[in-house]
């Protein structure tokens, strides 16, 4: 119900200390229920502290995927991407590539009905921040990057200021590297002694 739905947001932004004191629970959470639904509701929490506190933690974590869509086109994305990009709460990219994914899935009949933020270049530290506070709030957020996440993209950056959020959790999602791509449709594929 409606009623329960509102009592178990306002449980979850108790502490698990304060769920498991049970009293507190009672008299400081469901003090204008009768009796009889205070019984109930308390029954349903100390069932659901018992068995489910851990994922009580997972449920709260937030999540930034780092994800890189390789170097331009939906069949050269992995899949690990297209589905990251397809179940995430929030996009966050730089203005370029969050414009191409909304091209590549509208092509695709790939429905992206999700907040987006961009930011324009050289104002990496202000999008990572952004993707931060999203995933705090315990949602998950695709971070994109052309290419592969890693190579000349965000994953380093999120890294470096995920010390400021400690309970966010992050993924990264390799992409083909442009310049791999590049390479093989001129019909010279980088090989040998070739480094990043």
């Amino acid at each position: 119900s409606a009623q329960g739905f509102a009592i178990f947001y306002r449980l979850m932004s108790y502490t698990l200390r304060d769920i498991l004191c049970l009293k507190c629970v009672l008299n400081g959470i469901l003090p204008e229920y009768p009796i009889q639904n205070r019984r109930r509701y308390l029954a349903l929490i100390a069932g659901y502290v018992a068995g489910q506190a851990a994922k009580m933690e997972i449920i709260m974590k937030g999540k930034i995927i780092v994800t890189g869509i390789g170097p331009g086109g939906y069949e050269d994305m992995t899949i690990r991407a297209v589905r990251a990009i397809s179940d995430c709460d929030v996009i966050v990219g730089y203005t370029v590539y969050t414009e191409l994914i909304r091209k590549v899935f509208r092509e695709q009949g790939i429905p992206l009905d999700k907040e987006i933020f961009t930011t324009p270049m050289k104002k990496e530290t202000e999008r990572a921040r952004i993707a931060f506070e999203h995933a705090s709030e315990g949602r998950t957020v695709c971070m994109v990057c052309s290419g592969d996440s890693g190579v000349y993209g965000m994953a380093g950056l999120i890294y470096e200021l995920s010390t400021d959020y400690p309970d966010v959790d992050i993924e990264i999602i390799s992409g083909v590297t442009a310049a791999l791509s590049g390479g093989a449709l001129l019909g010279a594929p980088i090989s040998h002694d070739f480094s990043v």
